[in-house]
């Protein structure tokens, strides 16, 4: 017979016994079941967790399992399960929070795992790429995924409208899983209301593969999935906790842990002083069409000083053009030699200019002449030894393997030739932040099947080390790991294309420190944003509010009414360069008002606002001067402002700022 959990004579916690269960009470009620050790409430809240192993083709839970022993201890408030099967878990209980660990054995294990979860007036928040906040989550799961589309070159362009993409729907459930680190750029989901919630989140610094796993039925199961495998396994650190809060506060959990180990990257001092980078994909494109060649590359720089910006990005260089023959990232000889491009580099650095170049880091084309000989042997692979194979355009690529050594190799090398030989001031690394893929080819350099993000970190590190002089680095996407070996992450935020439900309040809330990059417009010639849902003048609006950096393809320059609009955005923004690197982030915290971000340091106070709708005031919560220096659009300088009530005015006002310094 298995032993039943019974009440610790003395514990740091209040403990009350029923018969079924033992209750602890953190601040919130915690309660498990005394048979299995299953947690069956959480606040008021009843729900099944907090595991799942699968062995075979099934699935198991505490429940599923036969409990051996157990041991309370009343030193580090912890209660110890151990299960016939080789499953133990550890759970310790601290105030408000309950954090765990759990070991066993399986192909696949789930911790922490909780289903049954639903709450009033919900949402579901994850952290896709730079978060989204998904409405009335059991439902929204449902649904068929709508686009806005348009075509452009050989590319379908299209953007997520309605639906979750990537939601699978089979039979009354609904199942959803982002990859960490890729997709999902931190790991940790909260589902719940303003008032309270959820939150699930992995707190291991060995960062394998980690995907975020959610079902949908008449409730939510949220999971935290991980590769098992013949050995032992464990979790490593996790939390579950149940919150009289909304996300901010998952999120200002996971940041504390975070902190015990997270660095912001390296930023050049000359990025602090831009409002972003002018860009051309327009050298050579898929269909080999040039725009472009080395030698105009003195004319675009000048093109971009003239309107402002120092800093210059060059894709679609190297040979074959854009998204075509990669990896051979060689200068393509119908654009120029090397000699020119090196000419071109020397002539924007003559300058004090700063240019950068673009290489993907995930794909290799079947059509090159290289491809039968090293990319099959670097590909990522299934179970079944296929290679994952992905389609951009009209080209055909396989998926690289980034935890195998001799394609990073590639990799970095390539990126130091044009850093530390050619001159170049920074790059543009494509695809980091795009989903993480297991791989099963057992002659690749790594020990386990799911170091993919662990791959990338080490090609980041590595390039930190290695690279001379002060070089900028962009990936795209976002990832708390990578992101303390980058300057900068392409989000990807402002025209929707990863969830029509994004919320970049997310990361950037939890990582304030870093900067993010945007596109006014999703390509890089024009496109028909009527079809595809976009206002640029809204788009662009939205990203000041984030204090983005700028993401300029050069059509963007030849649009008068756009332009104009971005150059009194600019001369705001370039205003409060300061205060965006010295203040924090901190969302809507003691801001009443809809429209507006606030920004806070221990010496200063700054509100971003966007008013499309004409709104009187903003109202706030906190401590406001009788005067305030503030910049509107169309402002050639700041000017002294009263406020009244302590809210701040902005009738007649479309987008602007209001800065004080506290005492």
């Amino acid at each position: 017979m298995s032993k039943a959990i019974t009440k610790p004579q003395s514990f740091v916690w209040p403990i009350k016994e029923t018969e079924s269960t033992v209750e602890i009470d953190l601040g919130f009620i915690v309660s498990i079941e005394k048979t299995s050790g299953a947690i069956t409430g959480l606040g008021p809240h009843k729900v099944e967790g907090p595991f799942k192993i699968k062995k075979g083709e099934s699935w198991f839970g505490p429940r599923d399992l036969e409990l051996s022993d157990f041991a309370w201890d009343n030193k580090d408030a912890s209660l110890t399960l151990s299960y016939k099967d080789k499953t133990s878990l550890r759970l310790v209980f601290g105030e408000h929070k309950i954090t765990g660990r759990l070991k066993g054995v399986g192909s696949l294990y789930r911790f922490p795992c909780f289903a049954g979860l639903k709450v009033d007036d919900d949402e579901l928040i994850t952290t896709n790429n730079f978060g989204e906040i998904i409405p009335d989550p059991v439902n929204t799961m449902k649904l068929n995924v709508k686009t806005a589309s348009c075509s452009w070159h050989e590319y379908f362009v299209a953007r997520p409208v309605e639906g979750i993409p990537g939601c699978i729907h089979e039979g009354g459930k609904n199942t959803y899983r982002i990859g960490y680190a890729g997709l999902a750029s931190m790991p940790w989901l909260f589902y719940g209301s303003k008032e309270e919630g959820f939150y699930i989140a992995s707190y291991d610094e060995r960062f394998y593969n980690t995907y975020m796993h959610i079902e949908g039925t008449d409730s939510l199961l949220l999971a935290l999935e991980k590769f098992g495998g013949k050995e032992s396994f464990d979790s490593g650190l996790a939390e579950f906790s149940y919150l009289n809060s909304d996300w901010h506060e998952a999120a200002r959990r996971y940041r504390a842990w975070l902190l015990t180990w997270y660095k912001p990257g390296p930023v050049p001092e000359w990025v602090w002083e831009e409002n972003g980078l002018v860009v051309h994909y327009d050298f050579k494109f898929q269909s080999g069409e040039i725009c472009h060649r080395f030698s105009d590359i003195p004319e675009l720089y000048e093109m971009a000083k003239d309107a402002g910006f120092k800093h210059l990005y060059v894709s679609a260089w190297n040979e074959g053009g854009f998204d075509t023959l990669y990896p051979q990232f060689f200068p393509d000889l119908e654009l120029g030699t090397i000699r020119d491009l090196k000419k071109a580099i020397d002539y924007v650095k003559a300058d004090d200019g700063k240019i950068s170049f673009y290489i993907n880091t995930r794909i290799f084309n079947h059509r090159s002449e290289f491809y039968k000989t090293l990319g099959k042997k670097m590909a990522a692979r299934n179970k079944d030894g296929s290679e994952y194979t992905e389609k951009y355009g009209g080209e055909t690529f396989s998926c690289m393997c980034l935890a195998e050594k001799s394609w990073t190799k590639i990799l970095k090398d390539t990126i130091l030739w044009l850093i530390n030989d050619m001159g170049a001031t920074g790059m543009y690394i494509d695809q980091v932040g795009s989903f993480p893929r297991m791989c099963y080819a057992n002659e690749h350099t790594h020990d386990r099947h799911d170091m993919w993000s662990l791959g990338y970190r080490d090609l980041l590190s590595s390039l930190n080390k290695e690279a001379e002089g002060d070089p900028f680095f962009i990936m795209e996407g976002c990832g708390d790991i990578y992101s303390q070996y980058v300057g900068a992450q392409l989000v990807h935020a402002s025209w929707g294309l990863y969830t029509p439900y994004g919320h970049p309040e997310i990361y950037k809330y939890t990582l304030p420190e870093i900067i993010h990059i945007d596109m006014v417009h999703p390509k890089p010639v024009p496109i028909d944003v009527d079809a595809i849902g976009l206002n640029p003048v809204e788009v662009s609006s939205k990203m000041f509010l984030l204090g983005t950096h700028f993401w300029l393809y050069d059509h963007v320059l030849d649009d008068p009414e756009l332009w104009d609009f971005l150059t009194k955005l600019f001369r705001i923004r370039t205003e409060i360069q300061p205060q965006l690197r010295r203040t924090r982030f901190v969302d809507d915290n003691g801001i009443n008002s809809d429209f507006a971000k606030r920004y806070s340091s221990l010496e200063e106070e700054m509100i971003l606002f966007y008013n499309p709708e004409d709104k009187e005031e903003i109202e706030l919560s906190i401590a406001v001067p009788e005067t305030v220096e503030a910049m509107f659009l169309g402002d050639e300088k700041p000017q002294l402002i009263a406020t009244k009530d302590g809210k701040l005015p902005t009738k007649s006002q479309n987008l602007g700022f209001f800065r004080w310094y506290k005492g």
